[in-house]
């Protein structure tokens, strides 16, 4: 399957689900990245069939997705180049933070995904597939979960040199995204007779690969704590990358229960541990106090992170999706006839 993934080069981002998920592609299929960044990016292309041209020549492609290249805060300006509707193969995009990009906008997300002949919206968390089921466009969604690149997040045998560690946005400053981040770390500061391991999230954006806490170094820290906490926003409950991160560098996962658990594979007191404010220092001091159990469900979330959300894990699984979808719409298009 040959694929274009077209946007900014990611590898320096804070976040590094984004070229994870490229890593996974490129590795198991003949994908190809473009945008600034990557080698062949050229500033003074401005069309879709060139670019196809500069990665591909003559060859047909099968599938182009759009990571970053439509701003959701015009959607009247579109994508970055013109010709999308020249190239003959699926069209996808890619719906990150679906909150800022297509919550509250709904009907003219669902036009501008029409009018653009988008094929797949990959989204990477669960609440779309609830909050747009009554959308044309609900059946183009698929959901793409975060992965993660094992280069990068792993089980580093580092000492555990701390009982619990947070390392999440919105616990210094109290946010209305994350109220119960704020919260917890003021109880953790609290809690007496254990190591705490805290510092103030990175922040966002584009940022060299020598920062502190960025990439490896992260999961470096996160491997160091024998607990470490995250939530997912708890109006949406998302399964956000750090669930995944936590349980690849091997720490034991604290968190809210995130929405469809069910199907993502999370089970509490299984491969993670369910808290909230009310009851995560009860859980800690009983899971400090259980290391048996606690090791488990450590080694249990590092399973789960490695079958199912690594970035080559995550390329098989979305292929498969795209056959499936094949299959479902060619199966429809015969009925219709």
């Amino acid at each position: 399957m040959r694929i274009i993934i077209e946007g900014e080069n990611y590898e320096n981002y804070y976040a590094k689900v984004h070229e994870a998920c490229r890593t996974g592609l490129k590795a198991l299929f003949d994908a190809k990245c473009y945008g600034k960044g990557y080698p062949q990016y050229d500033p003074e292309i401005t069309s879709f069939v060139d670019i196809k041209e500069v990665l591909f020549q003559d060859k047909e492609i099968d599938l182009i997705l759009l990571t970053d290249c439509w701003d959701p805060r015009n959607l009247q300006e579109g994508f970055r180049y013109r010709d999308l509707e020249k190239l003959n193969c699926k069209k996808a995009i890619m719906l990150c933070d679906f909150w800022s990009e297509a919550d509250c906008r709904k009907e003219e997300y669902e036009q501008f995904i029409i009018q653009n002949d988008i094929d797949y919206i990959f989204s990477y968390m669960r609440a779309p597939l609830h909050l747009y089921k009554d959308l044309e466009v609900y059946d183009r969604i698929i959901w793409y979960p975060p992965c993660f690149d094992p280069h990068i997040f792993n089980d580093w045998a580092c000492e555990k040199k701390y009982d619990v560690g947070n390392l999440n946005a919105g616990i210094y400053d109290r946010t209305n995204f994350y109220p119960e981040r704020y919260i917890i770390h003021q109880k953790l500061l609290q809690m007496e007779g254990i190591t705490y391991y805290h510092e103030k999230h990175p922040g966002t954006g584009l940022l060299c690969s020598e920062t502190h806490l960025i990439g490896k170094s992260f999961s470096e820290a996160i491997n160091q704590c024998k607990i470490f906490f995250t939530s997912g926003n708890l109006q949406y409950r998302n399964f956000a990358p750090k669930f995944i991160e936590i349980m690849a560098s091997k720490a034991c996962l604290f968190a809210n229960e995130p929405l469809d658990s069910e199907i993502i594979g999370l089970i509490d007191g299984v491969n993670y541990v369910k808290v909230d404010e009310n009851n995560i220092e009860d859980k800690i001091r009983y899971y400090l106090a259980h290391e048996e159990e606690r090791c488990e469900i450590a080694e249990n979330g590092y399973r789960l992170a490695f079958e199912k959300y690594s970035c080559y894990a995550q390329a098989n699984y979305i292929f498969n999706q795209l056959v499936n979808r094949s299959k479902m719409n060619k199966k429809r298009r015969e009925q219709n006839d």
